[in-house]
Protein backbone atom coordinates (compact mmCIF):
# COMPACT_ATOMS: atom_id res chain seq x y z
CA UNK A 1 0.00 0.00 0.00
CA UNK A 2 3.06 2.54 0.98
CA UNK A 3 4.67 2.10 -2.23
CA UNK A 4 1.19 2.68 -4.23
CA UNK A 5 1.35 6.11 -2.27
CA UNK A 6 4.27 7.36 -2.79
CA UNK A 7 4.25 6.14 -6.63
CA UNK A 8 0.96 8.72 -6.87
CA UNK A 9 2.39 11.33 -4.61
CA UNK A 10 5.60 11.28 -7.47
CA UNK A 11 2.97 11.86 -10.07
CA UNK A 12 1.27 14.70 -8.08
CA UNK A 13 4.51 16.37 -7.98
CA UNK A 14 4.85 16.35 -11.03
CA UNK A 15 1.17 17.48 -12.18
CA UNK A 16 1.30 20.21 -9.74
CA UNK A 17 4.55 21.20 -11.35
CA UNK A 18 2.77 21.54 -15.00
CA UNK A 19 -0.01 23.42 -13.21
CA UNK A 20 1.81 26.07 -11.59
CA UNK A 21 3.87 26.63 -14.95
CA UNK A 22 0.85 26.45 -16.71
CA UNK A 23 -0.81 29.09 -14.85
CA UNK A 24 2.51 31.54 -14.79
CA UNK A 25 2.63 31.56 -18.33
CA UNK A 26 -0.71 32.33 -18.58
CA UNK A 27 -0.38 35.17 -16.43
CA UNK A 28 2.99 36.53 -18.43
CA UNK A 29 0.71 36.18 -21.85
CA UNK A 30 -2.43 37.99 -20.22
CA UNK A 31 -1.26 40.71 -17.85
CA UNK A 32 -4.81 42.06 -17.47
CA UNK A 33 -7.65 39.37 -17.01
CA UNK A 34 -9.88 41.72 -15.24
CA UNK A 35 -13.36 42.85 -17.21
CA UNK A 36 -13.76 46.28 -17.65
CA UNK A 37 -17.65 45.45 -17.81
CA UNK A 38 -17.76 43.92 -14.84
CA UNK A 39 -16.07 47.27 -12.92
CA UNK A 40 -12.70 47.75 -11.59
CA UNK A 41 -11.82 46.84 -8.51
CA UNK A 42 -10.27 49.87 -5.73
CA UNK A 43 -7.33 51.67 -7.31
CA UNK A 44 -7.39 50.07 -10.74
CA UNK A 45 -7.76 52.25 -13.79
CA UNK A 46 -7.91 51.28 -17.71
CA UNK A 47 -5.34 53.77 -19.38
CA UNK A 48 -4.87 53.84 -22.92
CA UNK A 49 -1.29 52.47 -24.34
CA UNK A 50 0.52 55.46 -24.88
CA UNK A 51 0.36 56.86 -21.19
CA UNK A 52 1.25 53.56 -19.75
CA UNK A 53 4.48 53.35 -22.40
CA UNK A 54 5.52 56.87 -20.54
CA UNK A 55 4.68 55.97 -17.33
CA UNK A 56 6.92 52.41 -18.13
CA UNK A 57 9.53 54.59 -19.34
CA UNK A 58 9.67 57.16 -16.33
CA UNK A 59 9.30 54.38 -14.01
CA UNK A 60 12.22 52.94 -15.46
CA UNK A 61 14.17 56.17 -14.81
CA UNK A 62 13.64 56.70 -11.50
CA UNK A 63 15.41 57.30 -8.69
CA UNK A 64 16.33 54.81 -5.69
CA UNK A 65 13.74 55.84 -3.28
CA UNK A 66 10.94 57.30 -5.78
CA UNK A 67 7.96 55.99 -7.56
CA UNK A 68 6.16 56.78 -10.17
CA UNK A 69 2.04 58.26 -9.49
CA UNK A 70 -0.37 57.73 -12.29
CA UNK A 71 -0.32 61.51 -13.41
CA UNK A 72 3.48 60.92 -14.10
CA UNK A 73 4.84 63.27 -11.41
CA UNK A 74 7.85 61.85 -8.99
CA UNK A 75 6.77 61.05 -5.21
CA UNK A 76 9.55 60.13 -2.66
CA UNK A 77 9.49 56.17 -0.96
CA UNK A 78 11.03 55.88 1.89
CA UNK A 79 8.93 52.85 3.31
CA UNK A 80 10.44 50.71 5.47
CA UNK A 81 13.16 53.25 6.46
CA UNK A 82 14.27 54.31 9.71
CA UNK A 83 14.36 57.34 11.12
CA UNK A 84 15.28 58.85 14.69
CA UNK A 85 13.46 61.93 16.15
CA UNK A 86 14.47 64.42 18.94
CA UNK A 87 11.94 67.10 20.15
CA UNK A 88 12.29 69.03 23.59
CA UNK A 89 8.44 69.44 23.73
CA UNK A 90 7.08 65.78 22.14
CA UNK A 91 9.85 63.56 23.87
CA UNK A 92 10.96 65.35 26.48
CA UNK A 93 14.55 65.35 24.81
CA UNK A 94 14.74 61.55 24.09
CA UNK A 95 15.43 60.31 20.51
CA UNK A 96 12.17 58.35 19.70
CA UNK A 97 12.56 55.54 16.76
CA UNK A 98 10.24 55.17 13.94
CA UNK A 99 9.62 53.59 10.77
CA UNK A 100 8.47 55.43 7.81
CA UNK A 101 5.11 53.78 6.19
CA UNK A 102 3.60 55.66 4.15
CA UNK A 103 4.17 56.68 0.73
CA UNK A 104 5.39 60.46 0.45
CA UNK A 105 6.86 60.79 3.66
CA UNK A 106 10.12 61.74 4.09
CA UNK A 107 13.56 63.98 5.82
CA UNK A 108 10.83 65.50 7.86
CA UNK A 109 9.88 63.13 9.77
CA UNK A 110 13.46 62.94 11.42
CA UNK A 111 16.86 61.78 10.55
CA UNK A 112 17.95 59.03 8.91
CA UNK A 113 20.22 56.54 10.61
CA UNK A 114 22.44 56.48 7.40
CA UNK A 115 22.40 60.81 8.79
CA UNK A 116 23.30 60.60 11.80
CA UNK A 117 26.27 62.43 13.32
CA UNK A 118 28.73 60.38 15.26
CA UNK A 119 27.73 62.39 18.15
CA UNK A 120 23.77 61.66 17.93
CA UNK A 121 24.43 58.27 16.96
CA UNK A 122 26.60 57.83 20.86
CA UNK A 123 23.76 59.96 22.72
CA UNK A 124 21.08 57.24 20.91
CA UNK A 125 23.24 54.21 22.35
CA UNK A 126 23.72 55.41 25.80
CA UNK A 127 20.09 56.42 25.79
CA UNK A 128 18.87 53.17 24.50
CA UNK A 129 21.67 51.10 27.47
CA UNK A 130 20.19 53.23 30.01
CA UNK A 131 16.53 52.08 29.08
CA UNK A 132 17.52 48.84 28.92
CA UNK A 133 18.80 48.73 31.93
CA UNK A 134 16.36 50.51 33.70
CA UNK A 135 14.42 47.90 32.61
CA UNK A 136 16.08 44.73 34.00
CA UNK A 137 15.39 43.80 37.70
CA UNK A 138 17.08 44.47 40.83
CA UNK A 139 19.44 40.90 40.65
CA UNK A 140 19.66 41.30 36.90
CA UNK A 141 21.18 44.82 37.49
CA UNK A 142 23.67 43.39 40.61
CA UNK A 143 24.45 40.03 38.39
CA UNK A 144 25.14 42.64 35.07
CA UNK A 145 26.82 45.10 37.28
CA UNK A 146 29.29 42.76 38.66
CA UNK A 147 29.90 41.66 35.19
CA UNK A 148 30.97 45.00 33.99
CA UNK A 149 32.97 45.90 37.24
CA UNK A 150 35.32 42.77 36.44
CA UNK A 151 35.93 43.59 32.67
CA UNK A 152 36.76 47.26 34.27
CA UNK A 153 39.29 45.90 36.50
CA UNK A 154 40.88 44.12 33.74
CA UNK A 155 40.72 47.56 31.65
CA UNK A 156 42.34 49.03 34.26
CA UNK A 157 45.31 46.07 34.26
CA UNK A 158 45.72 46.27 31.03
CA UNK A 159 46.36 50.53 31.00
CA UNK A 160 48.26 49.85 33.86
CA UNK A 161 50.99 47.45 32.04
CA UNK A 162 50.78 49.34 29.05
CA UNK A 163 51.76 52.90 31.35
CA UNK A 164 54.68 50.62 33.06
CA UNK A 165 55.95 49.34 29.63
CA UNK A 166 56.04 52.90 28.38
CA UNK A 167 57.80 54.40 31.11
CA UNK A 168 55.29 55.92 33.05
CA UNK A 169 56.33 56.43 35.99
CA UNK A 170 52.95 57.30 37.64
CA UNK A 171 51.38 53.95 36.00
CA UNK A 172 49.17 52.97 39.39
CA UNK A 173 47.91 56.12 39.74
CA UNK A 174 46.92 57.05 36.47
CA UNK A 175 45.33 53.11 36.11
CA UNK A 176 44.01 53.46 39.21
CA UNK A 177 42.07 56.66 38.52
CA UNK A 178 40.68 55.19 35.34
CA UNK A 179 39.08 52.51 37.42
CA UNK A 180 37.68 55.18 39.84
CA UNK A 181 36.54 56.93 37.49
CA UNK A 182 34.82 54.88 34.99
CA UNK A 183 33.60 52.59 38.14
CA UNK A 184 31.73 55.89 39.33
CA UNK A 185 29.56 56.06 36.04
CA UNK A 186 29.10 52.01 36.41
CA UNK A 187 27.63 52.01 39.92
CA UNK A 188 25.69 55.84 38.80
CA UNK A 189 24.31 53.57 35.14
CA UNK A 190 23.25 50.43 37.36
CA UNK A 191 21.63 52.59 40.22
CA UNK A 192 24.23 50.60 42.92
CA UNK A 193 25.94 52.63 45.96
Amino acid sequence: MHGSIGVINEELKVLNLAYQEKAKQILRDNPVYNDVVAGLREGEVVLPQDEIDVLREKFVGKQKNEQVLLDGKYIVDYRGKEFYHKDAELTGGKWVKGIIDLLGDGHDLGTFVEDLTPTELAEIREQEETERITALSASEKQTEFGHMKAGLAGKAQTLETTLKFDGDIDYQTKAQEFYNTELGKLKLLYGVK
